[in-house]
């Protein structure tokens, strides 16, 4: 009986220091849903796909930094795999801000975008026709039953504005006349004609020049055919229910850039020496240009 009762009591000491040993329960740490009360809704800025989205950030970056220090307000930069993405995104009203081409700049007022600045270096905007070195056509009309690499159909410097130019200069159209490649990207479109897939690439000035810095070994292989007239650069565009200060914030601190040592840096990582003031009315030549390729080109994009 007491060698039972000396058992229990062992077993009872046991039981109590194995509990001792399990760990408190603990509470799971929580995550606020929605940014405190009173903190600044964060800002969309989108830019079209000048380059592929770590590039995009890369460059654009600073930019956006540069505009929330001058207005107090959190900015985010937003980047878009493909053209058509960017313009979903503009049809949905997705940016507070944004940065099209000048096409897409008068596609999308119908969806309350409208333009407060724009870039400067108008002479930049213009196209460029690129073919290898040792082979390619060496006239308009060698184009002819070949395939040109665009980055995509609404791509204005690299797309439309050529083959407005290639119609003009030689009466050669779009899937009448030669295949018209659309490759995603202006890399992707230097990249088809350096691995002879087509007989021209096309793209414009500031992916061409970051391709020579960056690529020179392969760029040294390809030359500028042909090039268009220049047109005017690209927008920025504020949505119709963002704030007129804001708005005005946005294209002043813009325009300053050019007059800081470092706002220029902002600016040489975009390839551009300054912002300028500007809206809608800046980009009737566009509108001129769309009725031009709609008469010799074909339907618009």
């Amino acid at each position: 009986m007491v060698e039972w009762m000396l058992r229990v009591a062992l077993m009872a000491v046991v039981l109590s220091a194995t509990s001792c040993l399990d760990p408190p329960a603990r509470s799971e740490p929580s995550y606020a849903t929605s940014p405190p009360p009173g903190t600044p809704r964060e800002l969309v800025f989108g830019v079209h796909p000048l380059h592929n989205p770590r590039r995009l950030e890369v460059v654009f970056g600073p930019l956006v930094d540069e505009l929330a220090r001058a207005t107090g307000r959190p900015f985010r930069l937003e980047a878009s795999r493909s053209y058509a993405s960017f313009e979903d995104k503009l049809a949905r009203r997705a940016f507070d801000f944004a940065l099209p081409n000048p096409y897409q700049t008068v596609q999308q007022r119908e969806h309350g975008y409208h333009v407060l600045a724009k870039q400067g270096d108008d002479a930049r905007f213009r196209g460029l026709l690129i073919a290898r070195k040792t082979d390619g056509p060496r006239a308009l009309a060698d184009v002819k039953g070949h395939t040109v690499s665009f980055p995509a159909p609404t791509a204005l410097a690299a797309a439309m504005m050529p083959q407005l130019f290639l119609a003009q200069r030689a009466g050669l159209k779009p899937d009448r006349d030669y295949t018209a490649l659309y490759v995603g990207s202006q890399e992707s479109s230097l990249m088809s004609v350096l691995r002879g897939e087509v007989v021209l690439g096309v793209t414009w000035p500031p992916p061409w020049d970051a391709f020579r810095r960056e690529h020179p070994a392969e760029a040294d292989q390809l030359e500028v055919r042909w090039e268009t007239p220049a047109l005017i650069n690209n927008s920025v565009v504020a949505r119709d229910d963002v704030p007129a200060e804001l708005i005005h914030q946005v294209r002043d601190a813009l325009v300053a850039l050019s007059s800081t040592e470092a706002g220029r840096a902002v600016l040489a990582r975009l390839d551009v020496s300054t912002f300028e003031p500007a809206d809608d009315a800046t980009y009737a030549p566009v509108e001129r240009l769309m009725e031009a390729y709609a008469q010799e080109v074909g339907p618009l994009p």
